[in-house]
């Protein structure tokens, strides 16, 4: 399934077009640091007119669906993010406002896995989640100069605060971009994934 109109359209936001907006002049890191900022906007500037609302609980920024079940949360991956056949994870490590909606997502799909006449869910009534989370995943390939995207529900995270195992991934077409000479440069830049404050998210 896809929580957006269909499954093909663009990420609903601009940020595929930050790393045309950054320059040299701007900086260290800016480009990273607007994908997320600038990320968050977009998404809400086209999401919040069709009634989704957004959500800092735990300082954990989110954009939620009008009927509560689904949250979408913009976040940087690596460079795996947005292809095929490969298995991405989060770019840096995240905080337990992450893990506790990754551990709703996975009682979420035990819900689903067991069905409403389980016996187990009879004899050991579990509470109900209440929404999923979904990260919109993001990827700046300077080297292919394109910008890629993922829509993915995360199940798992690592020990070290990755989120590495995906249940479900909608892949977007990659947006191709042409640098400038003030380009900035993109690999030595540090990844966006602020969460403020840095434990929270």
């Amino acid at each position: 399934m896809c929580i957006f109109a269909t499954p093909c359209d663009p990420p609903p936001c601009r940020i595929e077009q930050i790393p045309l907006d950054c320059t040299t002049h701007d900086p260290h890191g800016a480009t990273g640091s607007m994908m997320y900022y600038k990320g968050n906007r977009g998404l809400r500037d086209r999401l919040v007119p069709q009634g989704w609302r957004v959500d800092q609980s735990q300082n954990f920024e989110t954009t939620v669906h009008p009927d509560g079940t689904h949250a979408v949360a913009v976040t940087a991956g690596n460079r795996d993010t947005g292809s095929t056949g490969m298995n991405p994870s989060t770019k840096r490590d995240r905080g337990p406002a992450t893990r506790d909606a990754v551990e709703a997502n996975q009682q979420f799909s035990l819900f689903e896995l067991l069905g409403e006449d389980s016996a187990l869910r009879v004899l050991r009534p579990l509470p109900a989640p209440r929404r999923h989370t979904w990260l919109l995943l993001h990827f700046i390939d300077w080297s292919a100069d394109e910008v890629r995207f993922e829509l993915s529900l995360p199940l798992e995270m690592s020990a070290e605060g990755y989120v590495h195992e995906w249940q479900e991934r909608v892949i977007f077409e990659a947006f191709k971009f042409t640098r400038d000479p003030l380009q900035d440069d993109g690999p030595d830049e540090p990844g966006i994934d602020f969460d403020v404050p840095r434990r929270t998210g």
